[in-house]
C-alpha cells in the first residue's frame, strides 16, 4: 500500500491489503490493522485482506478482525 500511496497520490480510493494469515492470532490482527490503518491515515481506503477468508481460521478471530478495523477506522 505504501508504493500504491505513493505512485497514485490522492487520486484513488485503493483496497486491502492485510494478509489473510494474520486472523490466525489476535495479536497479529491487531499489528496488521494498525499497521495498515497508519499507512493509509487521511487517504481514500477501503480495508479488506489480500484474498479470501481461509477455512480454518476461527470464527471469532473473523469477528475480532471486523470489530477492530470499525472501531479503528471510527476514530
Amino acid at each position: 500500500l505504501d508504493l500504491a500511496c505513493d505512485k497514485l497520490s490522492h487520486k484513488y480510493t485503493l483496497q486491502g491489503n492485510m494478509e489473510p494469515c494474520r486472523l490466525y492470532d489476535k495479536n497479529a490482527i491487531k499489528e496488521g490493522v494498525e499497521k495498515i490503518l497508519k499507512t493509509m491515515q487521511n487517504k481514500a481506503h477501503i480495508f479488506n485482506l489480500g484474498h479470501g477468508i481461509l477455512p480454518d481460521i476461527p470464527v471469532e478471530n473473523a469477528k475480532y478482525f471486523i470489530k477492530l478495523v470499525q472501531e479503528s477506522s471510527a476514530k
